[in-house]
């Protein structure tokens, strides 16, 4: 082996070592004989597949870190991306199951936030799917449950919903909905939620310790899921972004500060919110009297009016609660009824 051919052998050994995401094949690297003199063509056409598979690699990191900067933890979702690891200009849905429901598509996506492909339910129909890489629940932690949605213009019925799922030691999805009593699971930190049309919009929610949502005994594992179009409208959904993450400690709660005559309903939980990150989440019943129930901190209010669809009444009327920039929360419209809930409400205080 000559000095070209065995320095060239050394660098690209120790080089491959590092590279783990952009493979190099072998049809794209020069093999040298021994005793034979190396072209500097094919010398420099081997470097040049190596730069470009440790630029690839660098890249790829690059992403996965800004994820987990961002998601605080790490996002413990395989393929939340829909991108192909192996091909990054194609889409993949790999890791993702078909709960129930119909038909969907991978498809690219222009001027989304999380990559360049999202999932899109067909017109008429229902996609309703989950990860199928099972995290083992720890009893002792918060998980924050993230997803980002786009409702396309046109049709006129069908919502969305971001999930938590969780199964018992035999493999068994829960079933059930938390919100409406249910003592199994699936959780939903939104739900027959209508997005503003043709903006991303990301949502959140968190589950488990220190919130209202405690992991039945029977539940081993959680995932994450989503339901685009419920049930069967014509709209159409996209979804990518899809996030599980550990907060590692729990924001305090703290006493909503009521404005009279409204009060803390008897008997239920008091009125309260809390800020994790750019996420600020209230909770409690409320005997309410309409109009201003509260005003939250200049820290806790959202960059734009935001409305959410409450329970009230003792017959499962709905109230319509603001969240305004100017940190007034009010009762919009007044079903009548004594109580109105304020669990499930969350939103971002970043523009």
């Amino acid at each position: 082996m000559n000095k070209i051919t065995k320095t060239f052998a050394i660098t690209l050994a120790f080089l491959c070592i590092n590279v783990n995401a952009g493979e190099i094949s072998d049809s794209s690297i020069n093999v040298f004989s021994p005793n034979t003199p190396a072209r500097s063509a094919d010398v420099n056409s081997n470097f040049t597949a190596i730069k470009s598979a440790v630029n690839d690699n660098h890249q790829r990191l690059s992403v996965n870190s800004a994820k987990i900067n961002a998601q605080g933890g790490g996002n413990l979702i395989t393929n939340s991306d829909f991108v192909n690891p192996d091909t990054p200009g194609t889409a993949d849905t790999t890791n993702w199951v078909l709960h129930t429901g119909d038909n969907f598509t991978a498809l690219p996506v222009s001027g989304a936030p999380d990559g360049p492909f999202a999932i899109q339910n067909i017109e008429n129909t229902v996609a309703w799917m989950y990860n199928d890489q099972w995290q083992p629940i720890d009893r002792n932690k918060t998980y924050e449950a993230s997803g980002t949605f786009r409702l396309l213009a046109g049709g006129s019925t069908g919502s969305m919903y971001l999930a938590v799922l969780l199964r018992d030691s035999s493999g068994n999805i829960l079933s059930g909905d938390v919100q409406s009593g249910g003592s199994t699971w699936w959780h939903y930190p939104t739900g027959g939620t209508i997005p503003t049309v043709d903006q991303w919009i990301q949502y959140k929610g968190m589950v488990g310790k220190g919130t209202p949502y405690i992991f039945p005994p029977e539940a081993t594992d959680i995932s994450v899921g989503f339901i685009l179009n419920f049930n069967g409208g014509n709209r159409l959904y996209q979804v990518q972004g899809l996030g599980l993450s550990i907060v590692n400690t729990p924001a305090r709660w703290h006493a909503l500060p009521l404005t009279s005559p409204t009060i803390n309903y008897p008997g239920y939980q008091a009125a309260s919110y809390r800020k994790q990150g750019d996420q600020v989440c209230l909770r409690g019943l409320i005997d309410k009297a309409g109009g201003t129930i509260a005003v939250l901190p200049a820290t806790y209010r959202p960059p734009a009016l935001n409305m959410f669809v409450a329970m009230g009444g003792n017959n499962g009327e709905a109230d319509r609660i603001d969240i305004q920039t100017n940190g007034d929360v009010k009762v919009i419209v007044n079903t009548g009824s004594t109580w109105t809930s304020l669990e499930g409400i969350c939103f971002s205080t970043q523009p």
